[in-house]
């Protein structure tokens, strides 16, 4: 690169402008290389190997273990062997061989796998570990959870343990702020339960599932009934009794305390080829009956009983017949030793048989 350079020899004051350029010759040839460096010293793999088979020792007892090379590690430092567990290098040395060894002393750190006389196999990896931390304070779960399905929770001044115990199965766990502990194991009641149920929604066979209405008394033929607080168990009645209501809850009593019983009965067959009405055998206050034919299929039956009768208590007429969509009746007139009924509808001129029950 050029370079201008002032001169004055060609001018005789010293403002003059003029300069001298000065030109750099070409580049000279390349010099001869130098010497090289000196080489570094190779480096030392920070784990080793194991040279010899070895035995476990007992904890707290040491051994000579042979390794590849114990350039890696000091005196006083902690190792793992892969798969055996942790030790503390208490010597270090060589043989007259040439071969390296460390003095191990066997830590037992907790999950340690090797076990007293368990092998070491030639080739183990043995690499620098670190010391075991310090125990870490106990928990209140090592103390209170002793029993299976023990739960833990905390009453005004501290934690305790609410026990399930065997005898608990089929309980449920509820809260209860009127204990120390705010929760009980308990069976579950009707009046636990808030809400209703309705089966429609969620019971999948829209019906409600009276099997579990069950107590340690069940026999054949009891009933369940609510009583105001919960469901209540009504024991099945002796045979002839009769169900009725007293005090306001379901009672069996005998048939003869209930006020109600048969005055009339009778079946009776109306014959619509013939225009007669006869009675069965084993009819009750029956004297006579007759028919009045109003046209087909209408006609109008008359029964004369064979002694007074009630006229304010129900009187039960249906046509019995099989396989035959049954005549209506209504009652036109009624004393107390007799009573007049005629069909409202009917499906045909036909044979009837007809259960009239008065009751008295």
């Amino acid at each position: 690169m050029a370079i201008q350079l002032n001169s004055n020899q060609d001018c005789c004051e010293s403002s003059c402008t003029n300069t001298t350029v000065n030109v750099p010759g070409p580049e000279g040839a390349a010099g001869a290389a130098g010497t090289n460096g000196t080489n570094g010293v190779n480096g030392v793999n920070a784990y080793s190997t194991t040279t010899a088979a070895h035995a476990v020792p007992a904890v707290g007892s040491s051994f000579n273990m042979y390794v590849a090379d114990h350039a890696a590690f000091s005196v006083n430092q902690i190792l793992v062997i892969s798969d055996v567990g942790h030790y503390l290098i208490t010597h270090k040395g060589t043989d007259g061989g040439g071969g390296e060894y460390l003095g191990a002393k066997r830590l037992g750190y907790p999950n340690d796998t090797g076990s007293t006389g368990a092998t070491i196999a030639i080739g183990t990896e043995v690499s620098p570990a670190g010391p075991q931390g310090p125990a870490g304070a106990t928990g209140d779960a090592s103390t209170l959870l002793t029993a299976k399905g023990d739960l833990i929770t905390r009453t005004s001044t501290g934690a305790t343990t609410i026990g399930v115990g065997a005898a608990t199965d089929g309980k449920a766990l509820f809260a209860n702020s009127a204990l120390n502990t705010g929760l009980e194991w308990k069976a579950i009641n009707f009046t636990d339960v808030g809400g209703t149920i309705n089966p429609a929604t969620h019971i999948s066979d829209k019906s409600l599932p009276l099997a579990k209405l069950t107590g340690p008394s069940d026999a054949e033929g009891d009933l369940a009934y609510y009583n105001g607080t919960s469901w209540a168990r009504l024991p099945h009645g002796s045979d002839g009794q009769v169900l009725t209501v007293s005090g306001g809850v379901p009672a069996w009593v005998a048939a003869s305390s209930s006020g109600l019983s048969a005055a009339v009965r009778a079946t009776l067959t109306y014959d619509f080829s013939g225009v007669s009405v006869t009675a069965d055998s084993e009819a009750v206050n029956f004297s006579s009956a007759s028919v009045t034919v109003n046209g087909s299929p209408a006609f109008t039956i008359t029964v004369d009983f064979s002694s007074s009768a009630s006229t304010t208590l129900p009187a039960f007429i249906q046509d019995v017949t099989v396989g035959q969509d049954p005549f209506t009746f209504k009652v036109t007139s009624r004393s107390s030793t007799q009573i007049v009924f005629a069909t409202t509808a009917g499906t045909g001129a036909r044979d009837a048989d007809i259960s009239l029950v008065i009751f008295n």
